[in-house]
């Protein structure tokens, strides 16, 4: 591998591991936070630092305050044992990047393909739903379906949410 590619590598992996320390360490602070906020009742407040601690495990906030000791220290050189690293490290992170996108993209459709039979709920559940929906401050609409297939009740879709519940009555 040429010496710009493992560059550019250690700079990536680096990111990378800033990033999952930086949203992990916000993380465990927010957890008693949350606590706290549910027991005070203050939903919307709560989602949102959730919302900033999830964007915080893309956003390399700490690649650019650690940039000026990238230079400086050994954690972010390219010498040859780290250049190594990086290679195997690389190589191992990207095959399992590789292998989980496939597996949830296999879930994802199966998921999709279930939820094709599901049915809309009775308007008094979409009633509940609805009064839920206010008292949480949730601005969006979120419909009801009632599924064979649903095991359990559950939420799917970011763009689009949509609450699963199982076929029986709850």
């Amino acid at each position: 591998m040429s010496w710009e590619m493992t560059e550019i590598l250690v700079r990536v992996f680096s990111g990378i591991f800033l990033c999952s320390v930086t949203g992990s360490v916000l993380f465990l602070y927010w957890k008693p936070v949350s606590r706290y906020l549910e027991k005070k009742g203050d939903a919307k407040l709560n989602y949102t630092i959730l919302k900033i601690i999830v964007v915080s495990f893309f956003v390399p906030v700490l690649s650019v305050v650690f940039e000026d000791l990238s230079h400086k220290t050994w954690l972010f050189s390219t010498t040859s044992t780290i250049r190594t690293i990086t290679e195997i490290v690389g190589s191992i992170w990207l095959l399992g990047a590789i292998v989980s996108g496939v597996f949830y993209l296999s879930k994802h459709r199966r998921l999709k393909a279930a939820l094709n039979n599901a049915s809309i709920c009775s308007r008094q559940t979409q009633k509940v739903a609805e009064i839920c929906r206010k008292k949480m401050s949730v601005r969006r609409k979120i419909h009801v379906f009632q599924s064979y297939q649903a095991p359990v009740p559950f939420i799917c879709g970011v763009i689009r949410p949509k609450i699963i519940l199982p076929e029986e009555q709850l």
